[in-house]
């Protein structure tokens, strides 16, 4: 395993033990503040992440681009109705898909994790402040950055 893959492993493995307990199936608990998700909604937002990011991460280990689409996230959340799913299903989802990306990650070379690509477009999809003109965008780093996207997340669901 890849100091990348370390990591995310460890806050997989934490987050998914604490996010059991939450008790998010209580409507007092899963509250929805003015115009921002639930929790559960939260956390199927990272489901969906995982998914557009699993895809991304095999892309990139495999080409010489960092370029990828996006996705409408508020639409993505809508269509999915995660506040009518258990607090279960959506955690073991979450668990599930993201240990699948530690797998993926763990499998990346170093060298390649590391190529520093050019082309890529992170300044449009990235959780952080990346520059288009950026020159040192690695795989690495936008791995990275989808791991504080999830710790972001994390500590809205859980504070």
């Amino acid at each position: 395993m890849n100091t990348s893959s370390e990591r995310l492993s460890v806050i997989v493995e934490e987050a998914s033990r604490i996010l059991r307990y939450l008790n998010l199936d209580d409507p007092a608990t899963n509250r929805r503040k003015e115009g921002q998700w639930t929790k559960k909604e939260i956390l199927g937002h990272l489901i969906d992440s995982a998914i557009n990011n699993y895809r991304r991460f095999v892309i990139g280990s495999t080409s010489e681009t960092l370029t990828f689409s996006g996705y409408g996230q508020d639409g993505w959340v809508a269509a999915q109705n995660y506040d009518a799913l258990s607090i279960t299903s959506i955690v073991d989802l979450w668990y599930n898909l993201n240990n699948h990306i530690v797998r993926l990650v763990s499998n990346i070379p170093d060298d390649t994790l590391d190529f520093k690509h050019p082309e890529h477009n992170l300044h449009e999809i990235a959780f952080m402040d990346i520059k288009a003109d950026d020159a040192e965008v690695s795989l690495r780093l936008f791995i990275e950055d989808y791991i504080d996207h999830i710790e972001h997340h994390l500590k809205q669901i859980i504070t």
